[in-house]
C-alpha cells in the first residue's frame, strides 16, 4: 500500500542504477506474460495447459536462483553482469525459436538470470535500509510501464517485439554502474525464527492462488473479444 509513495523515491540516484533497472528488468519481464500467451498460443498451435508450461518455467528456476543463490554465490558485480547478459540473450532467443518446447526451456533460462539478478538487487538494498523502498517501487513502475506498452506494442509488431523490448532493458541494465558490497555465502543457517517461515508459506500460498488469475487474464480478455491494449 505504501507502493504509490515510495515509487518517486526509486527515481533517486543514491542507489546503484545498474541494479535498479536490473529489478526492472525482472519486473518487465513477468509483466509481460499475460500479454505474451495469447500469442503464443496462436503462434505455436498449443493449448491454455501447455501455455502455462511458459510461465511455469521462469516462475519455478526464477525461484530456485532467488532461494538457491544466497547458499552457493557471493553477490559481485561480475555475477550482475554475467546474469544479465544472460537474460538479455534469453530474451533474444526467445524473438527467433520456432518450437514451443523449446521456448520453454529458453524462458526457464531467463527465470534463473533473472532470480539471481534479483537477489544481488534485493541483497544489496538490505545492506542500505533506505533503499528498500526504491528496489520495492521499481518493480510497480516497471510493471505500470509495461503494461501501457505491451498492447500496441503486441498490436504493432508481434509478440517477438515484446521478447525485444524485455532484451533490452536488460541489456541496458548491464551497461548501467552497480557496485556490490562483496559477502559471504549464507549457507544453510539463516534465522531461526518460526514467523518468518509462517510468513513465508502464507506468501507461497498467496502467489499460488493470485498466479494463475494474472497468468491467464490475457486468455480470458482474447476470449472476451478484447483488444491487447485492454
Amino acid at each position: 500500500m505504501f507502493a504509490p509513495v515510495r515509487q518517486p523515491l526509486a527515481l533517486r540516484t543514491s542507489f546503484p542504477p545498474g541494479l535498479l533497472v536490473s529489478a526492472a528488468a525482472v519486473s518487465v519481464m513477468f509483466t509481460a506474460t499475460p500479454f505474451l500467451l495469447p500469442e503464443l498460443g496462436r503462434a505455436f498451435g498449443v493449448s491454455t495447459a501447455a501455455l502455462g508450461w511458459f510461465s511455469a518455467a521462469q516462475v519455478a528456476t526464477f525461484a530456485i536462483a532467488s532461494f538457491g543463490a544466497g547458499r552457493l554465490l557471493s553477490p559481485s558485480h561480475r555475477l550482475l553482469v554475467v546474469s544479465g547478459v544472460v537474460f538479455a540473450l534469453a530474451n533474444v532467443a526467445s524473438v527467433f525459436v520456432g518450437d514451443f518446447w523449446l521456448l520453454v526451456g529458453v524462458r526457464g533460462l531467463a527465470g534463473l538470470a533473472s532470480g539471481t539478478v534479483n537477489w544481488i538487487a534485493w541483497g544489496q538494498a538490505a545492506r542500505q535500509p533506505a533503499a528498500m523502498g526504491r528496489v520495492a517501487a521499481i518493480g510497480p513502475i516497471a510493471a505500470t510501464v509495461g503494461s501501457l506498452a505491451f498492447g500496441p506494442l503486441i498490436a504493432w509488431a508481434g509478440y517477438q517485439a515484446v521478447f525485444g523490448a524485455i532484451a533490452v532493458v536488460g541489456g541496458v541494465a548491464v551497461l548501467l554502474p552497480a557496485a556490490i558490497e562483496t559477502g559471504e555465502r549464507v549457507g544453510g543457517t539463516v534465522s531461526d525464527s518460526r514467523s518468518n517461515r509462517v510468513l513465508l508459506i502464507a506468501a507461497g500460498l498467496l502467489t499460488l492462488f493470485a498466479s494463475s488469475a494474472f497468468v491467464f487474464l490475457g486468455i480470458r480478455l482474447e476470449v472476451l473479444g478484447a483488444e491487447p491494449w485492454v
